[in-house]
Order: structure tokens, then C-alpha cells, then sequence
């Protein structure tokens, strides 16, 4: 079950378990949301680009962009937004091989126009988050914010072990309940670590 209702919530809960105030909001000024603005959205992109989460599994239907300016594909469709990982194509209902298809940047570029719709990861809310996925993420928070507000990077190298170990946790418990299609690997991962910031590829080495 969820035990958060927004990202606040799981930010707080983190600097609480490091004996820090809570904030207001990422925008508060303070030190503590100067460092979680930097790194939250980073730690939770990371964890739900690992696995193929039951819960963040979304199917869309692809917009057309138009023909496509790369001689060795045929036409172009619109990404959505809050995609993370691809996890299959499909055109007219049918799945498609990864060979018909590549991501550029935010677009899919396709070998003829049709009807396309993406299953994918998608950057899920707080709401739909498993117990265990929470966890996990407020425990890599805890790691950042040891390091980055407290100077304590020697408990924060522990609590990096221990939010992976929740993670694997939440993994399982997911596979269980409904296996997983494998997803798509590519340069979306790009996106994410644009957002985050020196301390949090201090505090986990990426």
C-alpha cells in the first residue's frame, strides 16, 4: 500500500529520519531544499527506470510529427512527456520489433506511418508508488541528505546499501504480483541525469 500522498511527503520523511526540520516546499531557500530540489526527482527517475514497475506501466497513443528527415527512417511521432522507459510498440494492435523503430531525443522514428501506441514507464505520482518502492527512494534520500547537509558521507555510503536492498525488495514483491515486459534501454536515461545535481552524483557516484 502507498504511504505517501505527495513529494513533499517523501522529502520530509527523509530529513526527518537524519534529525533535520522540515521545509515547505523546494523552493523554501533552506539548505535541505536546496539539496533535495537538486536530487529527488534524479533518485526517483533512477529506481523507476531500473525495473518495469506494474504500477508506473502506461499505453499511449503516439501523435505524428510528420516525415521524418533521417534518410533511413520514414516518419516521426511524439514521445510523451512523462515517459522514462519504452517498454514495447505496438502498431494497429500488433507488436512491433525494436529493428522498425529508434528514439531520437523526443521522438520515435518509425519505417512507415501508421497507428502507434508506446507502453512504457512512466514518471508515476507519489499515490501509485508500492510501500517498499517509497522506501527505497526515502532511504536513497536519507543517503543525500547525510552527506550533502551533515558532512556524514560514512553513514551515507550505509544508507546507499540499505536503499538498495529496499529497492530489490520492492523489485521482487513487484515481479511476483505481475511479471514485467523487459523495457527499452536508451538515451532517455539522458534526461534524468540532467537533473541531478553535485550532490547527489557525489553521494551515489553517478
Amino acid at each position: 500500500m502507498p504511504r505517501f500522498a505527495n513529494d513533499i511527503e517523501v522529502i520530509q520523511a527523509a530529513l526527518h529520519r537524519v534529525g533535520e526540520a522540515s521545509i515547505s516546499s523546494l523552493t523554501d531557500g533552506s539548505a535541505a531544499a536546496l539539496v533535495a530540489a537538486a536530487n529527488y526527482e534524479g533518485i526517483v527517475g533512477d529506481l523507476l527506470e531500473r525495473h518495469a514497475w506494474s504500477w508506473a506501466t502506461k499505453t499511449e497513443t503516439l501523435t505524428l510529427i510528420g516525415e521524418s528527415d533521417n534518410n533511413a527512417w520514414g516518419y516521426e511521432y511524439a514521445l510523451p512527456d512523462d515517459l522514462i522507459n519504452m517498454r514495447f510498440l505496438t502498431r494497429d494492435g500488433i507488436q512491433i520489433g525494436e529493428g522498425q523503430w529508434t528514439l531520437q531525443g523526443d521522438r520515435i522514428l518509425v519505417l512507415a506511418e501508421g497507428d502507434y501506441q508506446a507502453t512504457y514507464t512512466h514518471r508515476a505520482s507519489v499515490s501509485l508508488w508500492s510501500f517498499n518502492f517509497g522506501e527505497a527512494v526515502v532511504t536513497r534520500l536519507q543517503a543525500v541528505f547525510l552527506e550533502g547537509l551533515l558532512d556524514r558521507w560514512q553513514d551515507a555510503r550505509l544508507k546507499e546499501k540499505d536503499a538498495d536492498a529496499k529497492f530489490l525488495k520492492a523489485m521482487v514483491r513487484d515481479k511476483r504480483q505481475s511479471p514485467g515486459t523487459r523495457a527499452y534501454r536508451a538515451t532517455l536515461a539522458q534526461r534524468w541525469t540532467n537533473w541531478r545535481g553535485p550532490d547527489y552524483r557525489r553521494a551515489t557516484g553517478g
